[in-house]
């Protein structure tokens, strides 16, 4: 089993993601491939505080991250709710 963070997962979703680390992902097994709640979390709020690419980097978590590892603890739902709030917090200065 694997637990991928969110450094790792971010390189993943680049427009050209390093060939070792692709390799290294794609050799580890789907079933043996998990990533937190909190990464899923904290790639969504990256991408809900970018300007230029959002659109982009949620599209991202949807067809590179998500399909290709199991998420571990709450669901990604929940993830996403907590990405919301942590950018309506930080915008309000709390």
């Amino acid at each position: 089993m694997y637990l991928f963070e969110t450094d790792t997962l971010s390189g993943l979703m680049r427009r050209s993601p390093s060939p070792a680390l692709l390799s290294r992902f794609t050799a580890t097994p789907l079933r043996d491939r998990y990533i937190s709640s909190i990464s899923v979390g904290e790639l969504t709020y990256g991408a809900l505080k970018s300007v230029d690419r959002r659109e982009y980097l949620l599209g991202q978590i949807q067809r590179r991250v998500l399909p290709n590892a199991r998420v571990a603890s709450f669901d990604p739902a929940a993830a996403g709710h907590y990405a919301e709030i942590r950018v309506d917090l930080e915008r309000r200065g709390i």
